[in-house]
């Protein structure tokens, strides 16, 4: 385990990597982030200070890529989702905490390249295998498992996004759309899902730019990435604002957290809707 100390965090909230970052997450006032080389990193903002984990699942280069493709925190439990492969993708999900630095593997599953991951990582250490899904406290010990009607497509928590483009919390149907959401996520206003381009809330659908794709909410507004730019959305009013540049984002607590090539930037997302209206 490896800590590096954050100088003058409250005047330059950002880390430098040592390769591009690949998966980005935020809970509260921690950060948890991925990069390039497979490696899981923890920044405590409070503490001011990054926990760089040891390493988990290998990294060499095979034929159809390999690299840790999402990543969730709460408190300080960190899960991952990695995957290497050739012919057949492996894709493999772990977790790690500053006590336990060294990643455990909790579950696995393969498929087709080009298939959809069999596992999806959410938001509050929720995970699916096919329709069945599991929350994590971040002790690490099981908050609940439940089985969906059909595989799960995307999750945020409790609510959960099946292939046949049904969304549910707790086990009681929310709302269906015609094609599977690809992101959830909660705001105060409710759920909001991204079908295809259309973005759906429970007041307003936005349609999205194409390639672009929603990151997560912070309070009523949805954040959203794509042409490298990072905006929010207000699910109520419907005003945009430009956050930052970025090709990842997360958004939690009043921060929005930003990624882009070997940098990660930790911002206020009403502030930064303030002063940089779109």
């Amino acid at each position: 385990m490896r800590l590096l100390a954050l100088a003058a965090l409250a005047v330059s909230p950002h880390v430098t990597t040592a390769t591009p970052v690949t998966a980005l997450a935020v809970a509260a006032d921690r950060v948890a982030y991925a990069t390039a080389d497979c490696r899981v990193h923890l920044w405590d903002l409070r503490a001011r200070r990054v926990t760089t984990f040891r390493p988990g699942p290998a990294c060499e280069r095979t034929s159809t890529g390999t690299g840790v493709s999402a990543i969730s925190v709460a408190g300080s439990r960190v899960l991952f989702l990695h995957y290497t492969g050739g012919n057949i993708r492996e894709w493999s999900l772990w977790t790690a905490t500053p006590s336990s630095p060294t990643p455990r593997q909790i579950a696995f599953a393969t498929t087709d390249p080009e298939a959809a991951p069999p596992i999806v990582l959410g938001s509050g250490l929720a995970y699916a295998v096919g329709p069945t899904v599991t929350v994590l406290r971040p002790d690490g010990s099981r908050a609940s498992r439940w089985s969906a009607p059909a595989v799960v497509s995307a999750l945020a928590g409790a609510v959960v996004a099946t292939a046949d483009g049904a969304v549910y919390r707790n086990g009681t149907r929310l709302a269906t759309f015609a094609q599977a959401p690809s992101a959830i996520a909660v705001s105060r206003s409710g759920v909001v899902a991204q079908v295809g381009r259309t973005l759906e809330t429970a007041i307003r659908t936005f349609t999205l730019a194409r390639g672009t794709r929603l990151a997560g909410v912070d309070g009523d507004r949805a954040v959203v990435v794509g042409g490298g730019a990072v905006r929010t959305i207000d699910v109520a009013t419907g005003a945009g604002a430009l956050v930052a540049r970025g090709s990842l984002a997360a958004a939690s607590g009043g921060r929005v957290v930003t990624a882009t090539g070997r940098r990660v930037t930790v911002a206020s997302s009403a502030r930064a809707a303030r002063a940089r209206t779109a």
